[in-house]
């Protein structure tokens, strides 16, 4: 037991056993280890770049690059460029179409308001003309009145009137006869004609006569419609007189003379017949006398148009109505003459 502590404890540790044991390494000589340095140089060497770039190749390509990104550039100038010059070009149509829209407004404006003015103007002509004929009416009326002035007469010492020389409406044989003077474009004629219609139907036994006193002074076309009437009257009587007269009055506003042969055709009349009869001037002397006659008898006494004399064919007595009185007393008036004549 003894022995085995002893031999334990001079025993040697198993660390310098296996280095005593292990064979030694041989020394390497100084040709392999320069080997392996270069060996290891390669390494690395490929670990760093397994293709080497060489500063030629760098060289090149930095001015090559600099050269594409001046391509890029130039590119995005001409695009820019065709942008503007496209927002341009718009901008060139859009202001065109406007100040060509503009121009044509102005053109069409100043169009009309040329139109208007010139309308205007011979409105004022009219009207001008229409005011000298009136000043010459009137100075016509004055000189045929007396200096002083007068009352409206109460009688007239008018022609007889008759159904085979007047234009006649009623009873042939009519004792009591309205007579009056009227003007085709006379508006108080116009308003007074429709209840010179009435009296004959209130007044079956009474007779109405029209007679021609155009004032041409103030209506020069006037004359001209009264021929015409009196053209009706001669082809087709004077039952066609008054109708045709009803239309002249109805449009009296627009009427000319040159309508009158279309208007005889509406009422079934031979137009044509009428528009030769005016053209030849057949009534035109007629008219003219009727005219003359009217003048003197009632410019002498202050009257115009529409003057009614209700005239007693029996005792030549008359009573004078001025103006266009309302109906009611035009119908008393009537009434009244007839009661104290009969």
């Amino acid at each position: 037991m003894a022995t085995l502590k002893k031999t334990a404890k001079n025993a040697v540790p198993a660390k310098v056993i296996e280095k005593k044991i292990a064979p030694k390494q041989p020394k390497k000589s100084k040709i392999s280890t320069i080997n392996e340095v270069a060996s290891k140089k390669i390494v690395v060497s490929e670990k760093i770049s397994k293709k080497p770039v060489k500063a030629e190749q760098v060289s090149a390509t930095i001015p090559k690059a600099a050269t594409e990104s001046k391509k890029d550039q130039a590119v995005a100038s001409d695009g820019f460029k065709i942008i503007l010059a496209t927002l341009f070009s718009l901008i060139f149509i859009v202001s065109f179409v406007a100040n060509g829209f503009l121009y044509y407004s102005f053109v069409k404006e100043k169009k009309t308001v040329k139109d208007d003015i010139t309308s205007s103007q011979n409105k004022i002509n009219e009207v001008e003309a229409k005011l000298n004929n009136l000043s010459i009416g009137l100075d016509t009326l004055s000189k045929n009145q007396p200096n002083a002035p007068t009352p409206t007469p109460t009688t007239l010492q008018i022609s007889k009137p008759t159904a085979t020389s007047d234009r006649w409406r009623g009873p042939s044989e009519a004792r009591f006869v309205w007579v009056s003077y009227t003007d085709f474009l006379c508006p108080f004629c116009s308003k007074i004609h429709p209840s010179l219609s009435q009296i004959n139907v209130d007044f079956p036994d009474v007779a109405v006569v029209y007679r021609n006193y155009p004032l041409t002074a103030i209506h020069p076309t006037a004359i001209k419609l009264a021929e015409g009437a009196e053209c009706v009257a001669k082809l087709n009587g004077n039952d066609s007189y008054w109708k045709f007269t009803d239309k002249i009055f109805e449009n009296q506003q627009t009427i000319t003379p040159q309508q009158l042969p279309a208007l005889a055709t509406s009422l079934g009349l031979n137009g044509e017949n009428v528009k030769s009869c005016m053209d030849n001037n057949e009534l035109t002397s007629k008219v003219a006398g009727d005219s003359e006659t009217s003048g003197k008898l009632l410019g002498a006494a202050g009257l115009g148009t529409p003057t009614s004399v209700i005239y007693d064919t029996k005792t030549d007595k008359n009573l004078v109505i001025s103006g266009a009185l309302p109906y009611e007393q035009l119908k008393q008036s009537l009434q009244d003459f007839i009661s104290k004549n009969k």
